[in-house]
């Protein structure tokens, strides 16, 4: 019986184990401190196109990631709304948009053409 209890103990950890192993994999970016350093980094490199109201809540979420706080949907978003702001601001709003389907285009799979390509990669360009 001391054989059974003690598999089934052993059994039980290796499941734990696992599940957390695999839900750290999943999520890391959601509430790593490594993902605080990088919007850190684009705050920095990018502070005159950033509003302090957007400055002060991406700090506001650095603070939470460094604390290890899963972030939610909407924070999330915000970051990646504060992002294409910063490529719109860039870019103008033709280019933008130019600059979005040939994103969008590349993504799904489409035949990408070779003017395509050399367009993203001269709009990529201006974004460094």
């Amino acid at each position: 019986m001391e054989k059974y209890i003690k598999i089934l103990k052993l059994l039980i950890f290796t499941c734990t184990l696992f599940i957390g192993i695999n839900l750290c994999q999943l999520y890391p970016e959601a509430y790593s401190p490594e993902e605080g350093q990088k919007i850190e980094a684009f705050i920095d490199k990018n502070e005159d196109l950033l509003s302090s109201e957007e400055k002060d809540n991406l700090s506001e979420i650095i603070n939470k990631l460094n604390k290890y706080v899963v972030l939610s949907q909407e924070e999330r978003e915000y970051i990646r709304e504060c992002e294409l702001n910063v490529i719109r601001k860039k870019l103008g709003d033709a280019q933008f948009e130019e600059y979005k389907k040939l994103i969008e285009k590349r993504a799904s799979g489409a035949e990408f053409q070779q003017p395509e390509r050399f367009r993203l990669y001269e709009l990529e360009k201006m974004l460094r």
